[in-house]
Order: structure tokens, then C-alpha cells, then sequence
């Protein structure tokens, strides 16, 4: 992509970018991509608020998270983040997703299933934190 091009870009994000009365919530799964004793914090919407927060808006992700280890990191990472979330604490085990690097042309993603953001049941719209303004936006 030529430099003015990138640049145009830039300018036109960054008067809505440096808003803070906009919010965006990610609604949804929330887990780990484990690649062997390696794990990576994932699941889109929580991608998404995250990189939405990058961009100065008020990121906000809801889901849940089991009552493990895991769910423990997750916390500990959005707040290492500096990302608000709202997530409840399941009986089930906290999302994962293995990764197969063996074919690097071909990766193998195996979706545990039964985890806690898949069987996550929203909470009553008064305890999830900036559900009745006005500029949140909240993709699921």
C-alpha cells in the first residue's frame, strides 16, 4: 500500500478514534489458543474490543470463563490488557483451542467444546456495566 494511502487512512480514523464516549463490546467467546505448552489469548470478539481499545474507544468484553486456571489467566491478562470485562465464572472449563503446527502449510485447530463462554447465558442487562448508553456498540 503506497504511504499516502496508509496515511489517509490514519487521519480519517483518528477524529472517532480519540472519542471516549464511544464503547465497544465484545460479546462472547473468550479463550485460549494453545499451541503446546504455548497459549495466546483469543476468541473475536474479545479481539475485537481489544483492538477497538487500541484505537482509544472504551473496550469492553463479555463472557465467560470457567472456575480453573485458565479462567484465572484470562482475567490476569486483561488486566496485564487494561481491558474492562465482565465475565462470569462457570462450572464449566474455561475455552480452548489446540493448535497443530506439525503441517506449517496446514494447521489443525481442534474447538474443545461443553466450555464455559458456550454455554454462557447473558446476565440481567443491569449488572453488565454501560448497557443502556446511548454510543455503545456491541458486536456478538
Amino acid at each position: 500500500m503506497p504511504d499516502y494511502a496508509a496515511g489517509f487512512r490514519y487521519n480519517m480514523l483518528t477524529p472517532f478514534a480519540m472519542n471516549k464516549n464511544h464503547y465497544v463490546v465484545g460479546l462472547g467467546e473468550i479463550l485460549w489458543d494453545k499451541f503446546g505448552e504455548t497459549k495466546r489469548l483469543g476468541g473475536a470478539p474479545a479481539n475485537f474490543a481489544y483492538h477497538a481499545s487500541r484505537f482509544g474507544h472504551e473496550g469492553l468484553v463479555v463472557s465467560a470463563i470457567g472456575n480453573d486456571g485458565d479462567g484465572d489467566d484470562i482475567v490476569a491478562e486483561l488486566e496485564r490488557k487494561r481491558l474492562a470485562h465482565h465475565l462470569e465464572r462457570l462450572d464449566s472449563p474455561t475455552g480452548t483451542v489446540d493448535v497443530d503446527l506439525t503441517d506449517a502449510n496446514n494447521p489443525v485447530y481442534t474447538i474443545n467444546t461443553d466450555v464455559a463462554w458456550s454455554v454462557f447465558r447473558r446476565s440481567s442487562p443491569t449488572s453488565i456495566p454501560l448497557r443502556s448508553n446511548r454510543n455503545s456498540r456491541c458486536p456478538s
